[in-house]
């Protein structure tokens, strides 16, 4: 039996009905050239025939007893049965965006089976165009974003003509995500006693981080966003169990040109967001005076990162200019922000960033148990991940991927979860919300395209 990290014994904790803690893969494909009318028929067969065998999809939670309740871990099943995971869908007519989009929102919004491994494949067919998608769905405890990616990944090859590949269910789970969920902390207390094992260094730079976050509560025109800061929103409403999904698609190419000097493609990305919202919230009469707020999971240089080794992971908190309607002043704004959060967690050791992401999280964790959920709210008022994926085509079996979407986890207080994936030179933006708090979250994503315009016409560019 392996035992849950702290942070996957989180995410089955705070499972509920409202809030599932399960996130999905879409992959849009295009058949090879070779495919006949039973193509995906006969996929269908060939992936079903292929047994379960390799982890994390034969691993069962175990919540057998108190005590597995209190602390659950993972069991290995020797057989696993492949019909209650794998399901095959057709688009009704005429098999375009909107009915993938209403079909992929009613798999996102059912919950999973704990009494069985905590994930399914959809294989869905009857697009107008003739693609197909494969949307996978897996529990947050078994993996995040980015494991999720690099685990579904070594299904597919950059070789075309490559045959006889095997689904992510008979592939095994690579060596550095069972690094990743070995080494992974298991009690809040092990992260804490591990800082303040550390040099005096990196115990006073948490306390300086904590510092700089008061001043910025208190400060009117702070760059810097303190925790619990964000704007009331109805983002921050209850949750209901129903799901809301909308994908948009961008050239990194026209991303970048349309940026402003100095701007990363986050930054850039962050500044879309914000405009789209801005105008999709200024429709319902629901935009606040101040900024939105957005968690942003990024992976940092820490200051002992010599010593660590790499990176570390830090939850920075970034206005995104929903205050501001001129685009390119707003994406100086973000810019100037996003530095300043970034330099504020830099500051810090790699066990530092751990800690503090804890500690300023735990309240809002609290509150999200008690359902109350005033606390939660304040904390940030939507959650925008990026996810880097392969600079090449990828293939499986000869069909090649076309886009790869990853609509994700809502929790109580962020109501909203944009989830941005590149891949062979696309950004692929996932919009996930409650459409019970927040409807009609596919005009953002067309707002998203026409923002982009905006940009490209205050400078002047002509996008084909």
């Amino acid at each position: 039996m392996k035992k849950l990290g702290l942070l996957d014994a989180i995410f089955v904790h705070s499972e509920s009905k409202d809030a599932p803690r399960h996130g999905c893969g879409l992959q849009i494909f295009s058949p090879p050239k070779s495919a006949g009318p039973n193509y995906l028929r006969d996929l269908y067969d060939s992936m079903r025939s292929v047994p379960i065998s390799e982890a994390p999809c034969n691993w069962k939670l175990n919540q057998d007893s108190l005590l597995r309740k209190i602390s659950p871990v993972w069991e290995t099943l020797d057989n696993v049965d492949i019909d209650q995971h794998f399901f095959r869908w057709g688009l009704p007519a005429p098999g375009g965006q909107k009915e993938l989009g209403e079909l992929v929102s009613h798999i996102h919004s059912q919950p999973l089976d704990f009494s069985r491994p905590l994930w399914e494949c959809h294989l869905i067919e009857g697009f107008d165009d003739g693609r197909f998608a494969i949307l996978t769905k897996g529990h947050h405890a078994m993996f995040d974003g980015m494991r999720a990616l690099r685990w579904q990944t070594c299904m597919l090859s950059t070789n075309s003509r490559k045959r006889n590949m095997v689904p992510f269910w008979a592939v095994g789970l690579p060596s550095s995500v069972q690094k990743e969920i070995k080494e992974n902390p298991r009690l809040l207390p092990d992260v804490l006693r591990t800082q303040l094992k550390s040099n005096y260094s990196s115990v006073k730079s948490l306390a300086t981080a904590a510092l700089q976050s008061l001043n910025a509560a208190t400060q009117k025109d702070s760059e810097l966003i303190a925790p619990y800061s964000a704007p009331k929103s109805a983002m921050g409403d209850p949750l209901t169990w129903r799901r809301r999904v909308a994908t948009q698609s961008l050239t990194i190419a026209r991303v970048k040109a349309a940026s402003i000097p100095g701007a990363t493609i986050n930054d850039a990305v962050l500044t879309l967001i914000g405009g789209a919202f801005r105008r999709f919230l200024s429709e319902i009469n629901e935009l606040p005076d101040k900024s939105l707020v957005s968690a942003v999971p990024m992976a940092l240089k820490s200051a002992d990162a010599s010593m660590s080794g790499g990176n570390a992971l830090a939850n920075l908190l970034v206005p995104i200019g929903t205050h501001i309607e001129d685009p390119a002043e707003r994406m100086q704004f973000v810019m100037d922000a996003s530095t300043k959060a970034k330099s504020h967690m830099q500051q810090m050791s790699t066990q530092g960033m751990q800690a503090w992401m804890i500690l300023t999280t735990l309240p809002a964790l609290l509150d999200i148990a008690s359902k109350e959920n005033l606390i939660a709210r304040r904390f940030s008022n939507m959650l925008i991940s990026n996810v880097p994926g392969s600079k090449e085509a990828l293939y499986f079996n000869g069909a090649k991927m076309d886009s790869w979407y990853i609509p994700s986890v809502l929790i109580q207080g962020s109501g909203v979860n944009i989830t941005v994936s590149s891949y062979n030179g696309n950004l692929d933006f996932a919009f996930t919300s409650c459409p019970d708090i927040l409807p009609h979250i596919q005009k953002v994503s067309i707002y998203l395209r026409e923002e982009i315009e905006r940009l490209e016409a205050q400078q002047g560019i002509k996008n084909a």
